[in-house]
């Protein structure tokens, strides 16, 4: 079991005896080589599911499974949609942000203030780079939704303050 990301060599050693040859396989031989990648996953929970027009949403990542290596967590928000069912992560997201992720643990997007309301949906990624293999959150995520939810002001007024029957 490799408990470490990076390349790997086998060299097998056949020692010698009284009767056999004994003979060391070359250290650098190509077909003997493997990698050992890490394979990440992050879990994440929005700052609130329910925020009015002109409020901060963040969202906050739990990553797992680097093994130690620096990995970059990109977060982009899509929105604002009608409905949770018709949340997409097609198209240009409104909002994109990287997280530099040292190792395990967790971790904190930038805010930003949305002011129209509506659906909003997170969606992080990691994209594969040496040891690390790449990472994609499935889109429409309960835990990753916000509505921006707006708060109607309605202020009247009569047209006559004193009127007539009829």
């Amino acid at each position: 079991t490799m408990r470490k990301v990076g390349w790997y060599t086998y060299r097998e050693v056949i020692p010698g005896d009284a009767v056999h040859v004994g003979t060391t396989t070359e250290c650098k031989d190509p077909e003997e080589f493997f990698k050992v990648e890490t394979q990440p996953e992050v879990t994440t929970v929005v700052s609130s599911d329910r925020i009015t027009p002109g409020t901060e949403l963040s969202d906050t990542l739990q990553v797992r499974g680097t093994n130690g290596e620096a990995v970059t967590v990109r977060a982009d928000l899509f929105g604002p949609f009608a409905s949770r069912d018709a949340i997409t992560c097609d198209g240009q997201p409104i909002w994109t942000g990287n997280v530099e992720v040292k190792g395990d643990g967790q971790y904190k997007t930038a805010a930003t203030t949305l002011t129209v309301p509506g659906y909003y949906h997170y969606r992080e990624s990691i994209a594969p780079t040496g040891f690390v293999r790449g990472f994609e959150a499935k889109c429409g995520e309960e835990a990753e939704t916000s509505i921006v939810a707006g708060k109607p002001n309605i202020l009247t007024q009569v047209s006559a303050a004193v009127v007539a029957p009829g």
